[in-house]
């Protein structure tokens, strides 16, 4: 598995070249010498894929990658070596309705957010703010 650069037009940061990708949740992912991510879960298809070509985000479907946050910082580079081990972080919710629903059980009971906020901190389509439980 190596790193490939991309130009990122629908906000993807790496793109990795590989014949089959297991990137379940709470994996961690090495690039490099320093670079840590850790994967949170995959990202739902939006309507940003069909400003590029219409259909597309049907079209590409359970295809669409993997949201990940960064644990420790490095310099990466084409052709970096990529490790990853599973089951090292605590894993989300594959579904976007109980990534939400995780959420809101952890906020303190006193505390006010709005349907974008929790969108956005569950990797959800701003769009879909309107179809939460």
């Amino acid at each position: 598995m190596r790193l490939v650069m991309c130009r990122p037009r629908l906000r993807e940061n790496v793109l990795i070249r590989t014949d089959k990708l297991d990137l379940p949740s709470g994996s961690e992912v090495r690039i490099g010498r320093h670079a840590v991510l850790r994967i949170t879960f995959r990202c739902e298809p939006c309507g940003r894929l069909n400003k590029l070509r219409p259909k597309l985000s049907r079209e590409i479907g359970e295809m669409r990658g993997h949201l990940a946050r960064v644990i420790q910082g490095g310099v990466v580079k084409p052709g970096d070596r990529i490790r990853i081990e599973a089951g090292v972080f605590e894993p989300f919710p594959d579904l976007w309705k109980d990534r939400v629903i995780n959420l809101v059980r952890m906020l303190p009971a006193d505390c006010v957010v709005t349907y974008v906020r929790l969108a956005e901190l569950a990797g959800v389509p701003k769009a879909f703010c309107r179809v939460f439980p």
